[in-house]
């Protein structure tokens, strides 16, 4: 698996960049922050900054996805950050089609550091990650965060920050 994720990176000329605003794409539907890039600030916290970068950037997004501090999925609306979480639970896409009614391509997903692994929640068929890296990111670490894009093989894409 391991070579297999390297090639598909590689053939898909993956971007490396050194500012998250930078890594930002019309596609881009995740946020992998497997450098901890965000340690010590609160999911919710991180949410809210995507929803500011998001608005900037005018992307057509109308929840973030995150996991709370009882590692439960929830999501944001990006029109009223102060409004309350809303509670998904299940990271499966009929759930969170039934509650927050909108597709893959209007929502984004953050996944913190602890949230690289064991995670599948579906994004837009050409969706794009911006993926954190450091010197102390693992290989295997940063194949597992680039696999949160599960359709990598066909059209989704990584952007890397170091």
């Amino acid at each position: 698996m391991d070579n297999v994720t390297i090639n598909l990176l590689k053939n898909k000329n993956t971007q490396v960049v050194t500012s998250i605003e930078e890594a930002f794409n019309n596609d881009t539907r995740a946020f992998i922050d497997l450098a901890a890039f965000n340690a010590g600030i609160n999911n919710l916290q991180v949410a809210k900054d995507l929803v500011v970068l998001i608005n900037n950037k005018n992307l057509p997004i109308l929840f973030v996805l995150y996991f709370d501090t009882s590692n439960i999925l929830c999501a944001i609306k990006t029109s009223d950050k102060m409004a309350a979480p809303i509670n998904i639970g299940s990271s499966e896409e009929s759930n969170i089609n039934r509650i927050l009614n909108c597709s893959p391509a209007e929502r984004f997903t953050y996944y913190s550091q602890t949230h690289i692994t064991g995670v599948d929640i579906k994004h837009m068929p050409n969706a794009n990650a911006v993926v954190t890296f450091d010197i102390d990111s693992g290989r295997s670490d940063l194949l597992q965060a680039c696999m949160r894009m599960r359709q990598l093989a066909k059209e989704q894409t990584c952007t890397i920050v170091i």
